[in-house]
């Protein structure tokens, strides 16, 4: 008797804590056009730099993990002007570093790829 009370009990406050979490509903963005545009194009920059950069060290005999860190390291202004445009719409830090943290994490793994890829056929 007391396993099916202590189930009941489990299942009701499961219950009651699914309705609280009901309120905490992702809204949309309140980001204008021209800001996602000026972050798209900010992001397109910052790509194109991380792009001229492995082109030039594709045949390098470096280890591909300190190849891949110089070529991030080289086009960290490009990422830092993302931030600026970030900071200009009064973003959150918080967001603003999540959405870099990811940029850059996402491009390191793409990088290292490559140099791997070509490491590999040399």
């Amino acid at each position: 008797m007391k396993q099916i009370f202590f189930v009941a009990m489990l299942l009701a406050a499961w219950n009651l804590f699914a309705a609280d979490a009901g309120g905490e509903q992702w809204h949309s963005t309140t980001l204008s056009d021209a800001t996602i545009k000026n972050i798209q194009d900010a992001k397109y920059r910052y790509l194109h730099c991380i792009s001229k950069e492995t082109e030039k060290r594709l045949d390098s005999k470096m280890d591909s993990r300190a190849a891949t860190d110089l070529i991030l390291k080289q086009c960290e202004q490009p990422l830092t002007n993302i931030r600026q445009v970030f900071k200009q719409e009064k973003v959150p830090d918080g967001i603003a570093d999540l959405y870099l943290k990811k940029t850059r994490t996402q491009t390191a793994r793409k990088v290292l790829e490559q140099m791997m890829y070509s490491a590999a056929s040399r």
